[in-house]
């Protein structure tokens, strides 16, 4: 009924088996390794994806390509510092990517765009009075202001 008696100091020693059965020595025994695995972004690939759509994401990338999202967004981040492409919007890594040449283009075409809209709501300058204009206008306002000045005297009277 009981059970297994414990061993005891003497017995322990003289046992001679390894006391750390189960634990394994780190640095003697190499398993099996990891392969390192390396993913390339065929950039030519690449760039004809991104010149073909308005704006491109990292996921947008990695599936078209069939890389991880790591691969295509390190690809983005180099052509981002290289200049052939731009972050047009996002936050918190997850930008909007744009080829550089189009994101140009569309800066210019919304600055013109803003320049005709402006010219559109403004004003038009007020017409010149030509010399007749002029000689009438002139005319009337000197009868206005005789006819005040009758009016002030028959007051007075």
């Amino acid at each position: 009924m009981g059970g297994a008696k414990k061993p005891t100091a003497a017995n322990k020693s003289s046992g001679g088996k390894d006391s750390k059965k189960g634990k394994k020595d780190k640095g003697s025994e190499s398993g099996p390794k990891r392969a390192e695995i390396v993913v390339k972004v065929n950039e030519g690939q690449a760039l004809k994806i991104i010149k073909n759509s308005k704006v491109i994401t990292v996921q947008d990338l990695a599936r078209q390509m069939g890389v991880k999202i790591s691969a295509a967004n390190a690809f983005l981040k180099k052509t981002v510092s290289d200049g052939s492409t731009s972050i047009i919007g996002g936050y918190s890594g997850h930008y909007l990517y744009r080829d550089a040449k189009a994101a140009a283009e569309a800066a210019a075409a919304e600055a013109k765009k803003a320049k005709a809209k402006k010219k559109a709501t403004e004003k038009p300058p007020a017409p010149k009075p030509d010399a007749q204009n002029s000689s009438t206008q002139a005319d009337e306002s000197v009868a206005d202001a005789q006819t005040k000045t009758t009016a002030k005297s028959d007051t007075v009277q």
